[in-house]
């Protein structure tokens, strides 16, 4: 195990670094509910966390994070997965909410200094790097080729308004449906895209299987996929074994893909302390 032999300690600030104006404060009791359609239209985001705004986005200037503890906060901070991040157990259990504006223009990378910034400044978080062995799945495609289809096109909408009704519907839907279907046939879990990477498929894998997934497929270009397993242990109405294949089995009989376990050094964030209470804003 390697330690880095600088300790970070995020209590200073940036000229031209920070942002305009920020709060954080602990997380609405409505906010994992209000943030519920969007998780099940982009895909699982972490027991609610929804993250809006920021480069790229249609509110470039400012940011707005919902229901978020501080592990995911500090990874997208530092550019990490949440399994990248180790620290107490607390660290993934209090929610807060983030909003912050920024200075027109402000691109990703400063984006996520200003994020490590607020985070330090707030938590008085310390920090240190260390690489170390993980166990972690390989994707890789079968020998029969991968079974990935052609992007769909997505739809368009005039307004962000419009945008937003209609992932609010289609996870109203997609929550009607898996309860009509639980009720029927037994629990399942599922995921998909429209229009996706194999990058991005492999990240969903991650935080399904809780490991990092590490995409060796080769694969390049935009796909559409649905993917449908059995959780474990899961049975029917009348007890039976689920009919549904493992997540494993799952990606190989409908994706094409393999999942390999394999242990990969990976370089881990560590918080070594930071306060349960973040400082008055």
């Amino acid at each position: 195990m390697l330690r880095c032999a600088l300790l970070l300690v995020f209590v200073f600030t940036v000229r031209g670094q920070s942002f305009e104006a920020a709060t954080v404060k602990p997380a609405s009791p409505n906010g994992r509910l209000s943030a519920m359609p969007a998780m099940l239209q982009n895909g699982p985001a972490g027991d609610g966390i929804r993250f809006q705004g920021g480069p790229g986005s249609s509110t470039p200037d400012r940011i707005d994070y919902v229901s978020a503890s501080l592990k995911p906060l500090l990874a997208r901070a530092y550019d990490v997965k949440t399994d990248q991040v180790s620290g107490p157990d607390w660290l993934g259990d209090e929610r807060f909410d983030v909003q912050a504006t920024m200075a027109p223009g402000t691109n990703a990378a400063q984006l996520r200094v200003m994020l490590q910034q607020l985070l330090g400044e707030r938590f008085q978080v310390r920090i240190h790097r260390e690489t170390k062995p993980l166990r972690a799945y390989l994707l890789t495609v079968i020998k029969g080729g991968s079974k990935l289809q052609a992007a769909k096109k997505l739809p368009e909408y005039k307004d962000d308004e419009e945008a937003k009704a209609a992932r609010e519907k289609s996870g109203r839907e997609a929550l009607e449906a898996m309860v009509a279907r639980n009720a029927e046939s037994g629990p399942f879990n599922s995921m998909g895209h429209a229009s996706s990477t194999v990058a991005k498929l492999a990240d969903r894998l991650r935080r399904e299987l809780e490991r990092p997934v590490i995409d060796k497929t080769g694969i390049d270009g935009i796909y559409s996929y649905n993917l449908e397993w059995a959780p474990d242990g899961a049975r029917t109405r009348d007890g039976a074994p689920s009919t549904l294949p493992s997540i494993f089995a799952a990606v190989e009989e409908q994706l094409g893909l393999h999942l390999q376990a394999e242990t990969v050094q990976s370089e881990i964030l560590v918080i070594d302390s930071a306060q349960r209470v973040p400082a008055e804003n």
